[in-house]
C-alpha cells in the first residue's frame, strides 16, 4: 500500500508521467498456489457432481463448505486420488506415530497437488489479475486518469522472500 501511494503522489506531482504496470509471474513463487487452487477447483466440482447427482442445489458449494465437512472431505479426496493414481493404488498411510485424524487428509491433499497441471494460461491469468490489482489501487479514488497506467503483456518475472516482484516504470 504504501508503494501503490508513492506511486499516486508521483502521477498527480507530474500529470505528463505515464506508468507501466507489469503483469509478471514467477514459476517457481506462485506454482504451490496454483496448484492449491487446481485442487480445491477440484474438489468443489466433485462434490457439485455428488449433489446434482442426487438432484440437490450446488450453487453455495464453495471449498470452504466443503472442508467445514471433514468426513465428505476425506472421501472426495479419497475419490479423486483413485481417479488419479488409479482405483487399486494404494491410499497414503500416516505412520503410525500419527495421532492426528487429519494426517491422511494432509497426505491425500499432498499427493493429488503433485498431480495438477499448471498451465502457461493460468500463470498468465494470474499474472493478469496481479497487475489488475495494482491498476485498481492506482486508480479508485486518486484522480489519476486511466489513460496513463498500463499494464504490460504477461511475462515471468522475478520473486524474493516476499513474494513475485513487480517492477514498475514511470515514463
Amino acid at each position: 500500500q504504501e508503494k501503490v501511494a508513492t506511486l499516486v503522489q508521483a502521477l498527480n506531482e507530474r500529470p505528463g508521467l505515464q506508468l507501466n504496470v507489469p503483469a509478471v509471474f514467477n514459476r517457481a513463487a506462485d506454482e504451490p498456489t496454483l496448484r492449491e487452487a487446481g485442487l480445491q477447483a477440484r474438489v468443489v466440482a466433485a462434490r457439485k457432481a455428488e449433489l446434482a447427482a442426487k438432484k440437490k442445489p450446488v450453487d453455495a458449494v464453495t471449498f470452504a463448505s466443503v472442508g467445514a465437512e471433514p468426513e465428505v472431505y476425506q472421501r472426495l479426496l479419497t475419490a479423486i486420488y483413485r481417479q488419479e493414481y488409479g482405483k487399486d493404488a494404494p491410499l497414503p498411510e500416516p505412520p503410525p506415530e500419527a495421532t492426528d485424524p487429519a494426517a491422511r487428509i494432509t497426505l491425500l491433499e499432498d499427493g493429488l497437488r503433485q498431480r495438477v497441471q499448471v498451465t502457461d494460461a493460468e500463470f498468465f491469468a494470474l499474472a493478469k489479475a496481479r497487475a489488475e490489482g495494482v491498476q485498481t489501487a492506482l486508480l479508485t479514488g486518486t484522480g489519476i486518469d486511466p489513460g496513463r497506467v498500463f499494464l504490460t503483456a504477461p511475462a515471468e518475472g522475478k520473486a524474493d522472500e516476499s513474494g513475485v516482484v513487480m517492477e514498475m516504470a514511470l515514463q
